[in-house]
């Protein structure tokens, strides 16, 4: 009994995008990072602006001069976010195409012994929500991953160096339970997913069938 391949993840599929296309990943990048750390220091400017109130030192420059500050971080930041979102989403979406392209080039080398087996919402399944899954990985999930890295980073270092050390720890503590839950419900994620892809595959070959019943009538 022959052992049956494992068939390849999206990650390689993405790797090799992103080797193909590296400065537009390195720019997206830089922004996302450049715009998560400026969103962990407006809080320490708005935070700068209420220690001054209350030690009686605010005047009206020292505010006015905040608020400048505020505004310009807020411009960089939303700018820089947008950047690098919208690389990512574009190259997601030019992932996507290619992807679908080799695939449909690749059914028509299949002799019809494999459309005999693999029904046509089977193959509609893996066009579209198979693909899709990763242009999702390759836009939201870089976006969501790298905002959440720099963003804890840059929150741990104004805290731990301009606050209270304590605090910065204490702080990081809930996160050590993170492995925890991912090893607890990402298998169980995973398995959903399937089921979720299967049905979409079943009710995809239904329609098909409906469709030309219709249209067969």
């Amino acid at each position: 009994m022959t052992k049956k391949a494992k068939l390849p993840s999206g990650w390689p599929i993405l790797g090799r995008y992103i080797v193909d296309h590296p400065w537009a990943y390195v720019v997206a990048v830089l922004s996302i990072a450049l715009s998560s750390v400026l969103a962990a220091i407006i809080p320490k400017l708005v935070g700068h602006l209420a220690d001054t109130y209350n030690a009686g030192h605010l005047s009206l420059w020292a505010a006015e001069r905040t608020a400048l500050w505020i505004l310009l971080v807020g411009s960089v930041r939303v700018t820089t976010g947008w950047l690098g979102r919208f690389l990512t989403a574009q190259h997601g979406r030019k992932i996507t195409f290619s992807i679908r392209e080799q695939l449909f080039s690749k059914w028509e080398t299949l002799t019809p012994a494999y459309y005999h087996q693999h029904s046509t919402g089977e193959l509609l399944s893996h066009a579209l929500s198979d693909v899709d899954v990763v242009r999702q990985m390759a836009a939201m999930g870089i976006n969501t991953a790298i905002n959440g890295v720099f963003m804890l980073g840059a929150s741990a270092y104004f805290m731990y160096f301009t606050m209270d050390s304590r605090l910065a720890v204490a702080s990081l503590i809930p996160l050590l339970g993170i492995p925890a839950l991912i090893h607890h419900f990402g298998p169980k994620i995973k398995r959903q997913s399937a089921l979720f892809q299967a049905s979409v595959g079943a009710m995809s070959q239904t329609v098909e069938e409906i469709v030309g019943g219709i249209r067969t009538v």
